[in-house]
């Protein structure tokens, strides 16, 4: 008489399926986490951007604008961000654009360091008109 055992040959399953699933999750967290600095950032770009178009129209002079820029995002790695005013007069706005080489949350390279290629640029941009 021979009898069944249930769950014969299934001891190490889990352990090697473990195995499989694991290296995806840890690269799902890592590009979570990077996502969220990139988020990070460029929320940063966009609120040094907004400020810096408010200083042009209170002062109506655009000489304080790179260090207004550079004290907004002090926690920044890498180079600081640029930042470029153009004045619109025939439609009365003033566009201040912000622009980052995006370094990675992981290295303090640069992505243009790590791969060879262009960086990777964050830009913001806020349009206002004249008061």
């Amino acid at each position: 008489m021979w009898i069944k055992r249930t769950g014969e040959g299934r001891e190490g399953l889990a352990a090697v399926e473990f195995a499989l699933v694991l290296p995806l999750f840890v690269v799902l967290l890592f590009v979570l986490v990077e996502g969220a600095n990139a988020l990070a950032m460029r929320q940063a770009l966009v609120s040094a951007s907004r400020e810096a178009a408010r200083l042009v129209l209170r002062e109506g002079d655009s000489a304080q604008v790179q260090n207004l820029v550079d004290s907004l995002t002090t926690g920044m790695p890498g180079e600081s961000p640029r930042a470029t005013v153009s004045v619109d007069s025939a439609a009365q706005t003033v566009t201040v654009q912000v622009d980052y080489d995006y370094h990675s949350f992981y290295t303090d390279e640069s992505f243009e360091q790590m791969f060879g290629t262009d960086p990777l640029v964050l830009s913001a941009a806020t349009t206002m008109p004249f008061p």
